[in-house]
């Protein structure tokens, strides 16, 4: 096993500390993260930020705030990748209590029991309803010296929110966890479903915590809406609060105020993006029955979807990316294309069978593959003939570098789709 060397006081700074990290992405976030514990937990501990790449304007307002701001050094040559940063932050943490929160989160109520759990229990963990044997990977779980049988029927553990009393069995955990992710092949995901820090970290826990306790992860981790649940206290927002939260909790970065809920977002909408993950995972998995169902969920939930075919075909094919090439999304695709004509009758799915072509003919154009291109519009034309022409004409412009092509439909010999 690699040995790596965590650079640390002997003598943590503080008893306990709210520890996050971002990177200029996610500077917004985190300044929001800081301004809703200010309105909505104002006693909280001192929160440790680490930089990832912030914004000179981001680390000024954290300056401005007293908020701390800790560097990240290269310790591996992955170290940007996989998340394994997290791991990195965890063992450098200047306490002995520490509560990670991701940046993309906002609190919405005070978390003084996490604490006290600490001093209980020495960790506070959520589950993300997911199985263990699914998230982890055979790479990281050869690392960490846990079988198959002995993660089966185990949760996977969040890493958006996790506490650690840094001692004993959890100073041995958080050390070996860094030690394995330093491998990047322990850590990188080679399935959509794997988790990278967070597999090997449960992994850890499982197998030096028997009967591991977890908290509720809807309370401490909702990522459906900030209403989620009733007494929830965090949501995982991932950069999908409105506007006028983020300016709001942003304009607090530094000052506490009134307490202040951010508006929550339509939960069919949230379910839908939710179910949609899980359509493309059990796809990955083979289960093609339970990927359909997700995929019947996600048009139940979010019937608008249907009145904007394209933003659907566009969070499909963001949901697919991670499968791998192209060959391997346009199977999916095509698949999901297959499952949309089977609901047609429940859903009136045309528009979004049609949509979902032109965005594959829109890539098809840019690997310079005309004719593959020219089936998929016939085909989406075929679909919905009543998909507006000037959408079209636009998805595949977008997408077009090299100028301008006339496509001449099979049996309409003077007429043309010009791209």
């Amino acid at each position: 096993m690699t040995s790596v060397h965590v650079d640390g006081p002997a003598q943590p700074r503080y008893e306990r500390a709210i520890v996050t990290a971002a990177s200029d992405a996610f500077g917004p976030s985190v300044l929001a993260l800081i301004g809703s514990l200010n309105l909505n937990w104002p006693s909280h501990p001192p929160v440790v930020v680490y930089d990832l790449g912030l914004a000179s304007a981001t680390r000024q307002a954290l300056a401005s705030a007293g908020v701390p701001v800790r560097a990240v050094p290269p310790f591996c040559a992955h170290w940007r990748n996989h998340y394994t940063w997290k791991l990195w932050c965890l063992n450098d943490a200047p306490a002995l209590d520490i509560l990670w929160l991701d940046a993309g989160l906002v609190v919405l109520d005070n978390l003084d029991e996490v604490f006290t759990w600490l001093d209980v229990v020495g960790y506070f963990l959520c589950p993300n309803y997911e199985p263990l044997e699914r998230e982890a990977s055979e790479s990281a779980s050869d690392a960490c010296g846990v079988s198959w049988q002995q993660r089966r029927g185990k949760p996977s553990l969040a890493a958006n929110v996790m506490g650690f009393r840094r001692r004993g069995v959890i100073e041995t955990v958080l050390k070996e966890a860094l030690s394995v992710a330093s491998v990047e092949v322990h850590i990188a995901a080679t399935r959509v479903t794997h988790r990278h820090d967070q597999a090997i970290l449960g992994l850890l826990l499982h197998k030096n915590i028997p009967h591991l306790l977890v908290s509720d992860g809807t309370v401490y981790a909702g990522w459906l809406s900030p209403a989620q649940v009733p007494g929830q206290k965090l949501w995982a927002h991932r950069r999908r609060l409105s506007a006028a939260d983020m300016s709001h909790y942003v304009a607090h970065v530094s000052t506490g105020g009134v307490p202040h809920v951010p508006m929550a977002p339509h939960l069919g909408v949230a379910t839908a993006r939710s179910a949609l993950f899980h359509a493309v995972a059990a796809f990955e998995s083979g289960d093609l029955l339970r990927a359909a169902t997700y995929i019947a969920t996600t048009l139940s939930m979010h019937p608008s979807w249907r009145r904007v075919p394209f933003a659907f075909a566009d969070h499909v094919l963001r949901r697919a990316t991670p499968l791998g090439g192209p060959a391997i999304v346009g199977g999916f695709v095509a698949w999901t294309i297959d499952v949309l004509g089977d609901l047609n009758d429940s859903y009136d799915t045309r528009g979004l069978r049609a949509a979902l072509r032109m965005r594959v003919a829109a890539h098809c154009i840019r690997r310079g593959e005309a004719r593959s291109a020219a089936r998929h519009i016939m085909a989406s034309v075929a679909a919905d003939p009543l998909l507006p022409l000037r959408a079209l004409r636009a998805a595949c412009r977008a997408s077009w570098r090299r100028g301008p092509v006339r496509i001449r439909t099979n049996g309409h010999a003077n007429t043309g789709l010009c791209i």
